[in-house]
């Protein structure tokens, strides 16, 4: 519907009378898209947010000073995204790989806030979150010259959780069959 278009292009001044045909009507469709953006984003805030923006008769000023209310919480958000990420233990409920890229997900909310996490990074924060079963995998890696991409690790550590799935079944497999035995 270009209501977008009061967003996307500079604001316009209105034409002078002997201006061209195309130049009133672009000035046109930008003042009803304005318009229109103004009241969709009246519409849709909460009226305490409502009485807290000052007004304007520019859509993309009104975005802005919206934006400066919420400029405070980013930090709070860096900072909660931070804690998330360095806490995200695998509690071995959910497969590792929905793990790793969850963290990833959150080291990429991290990077759309202007706080990157680079990818090495993440790979060692990565392993270091795995649980003590993941021993092998984490030695591995310290022994090797390479660094793993976060794609890498996913591999390898679903190839290590199916090993130790693989394990505990036959260590249970094992214990029955002692059990049945004695």
């Amino acid at each position: 519907m270009d209501y977008d278009i009061a967003l996307k292009w500079d604001t316009l001044e209105e034409p002078a009378a002997n201006a061209t045909t195309d130049v009133k009507r672009r000035y046109e469709k930008w003042e009803k898209a304005n318009k229109m953006a103004i009241l969709i984003m009246l519409r849709t805030m909460t009226p305490s947010l409502r009485g807290s923006v000052p007004r304007s008769e520019n859509a993309k000023e009104f975005l802005a000073a919206i934006g400066l209310k919420f400029k405070e919480t980013e930090k709070e958000e860096k900072s909660t995204l931070l804690d998330k990420l360095i806490e995200m233990k695998y509690d071995e409920r959910g497969c590792v790989r929905a793990h790793i890229m969850n963290m990833a997900d959150v080291a990429h909310k991290l990077k759309e806030l202007n706080m990157t996490i680079d990818e090495d990074m993440m790979v060692h924060f990565a392993l270091n979150l795995l649980p003590k079963e993941f021993k092998t995998l984490k030695s591995s890696y310290m022994a090797q010259k390479e660094s793993w991409t976060l794609d890498d690790l996913i591999t390898i550590s679903v190839q290590e959780e199916h090993n130790i799935i693989m394990e505990r079944g036959q260590e249970a497999m094992n214990m029955v069959q002692d059990y049945r035995g004695k």
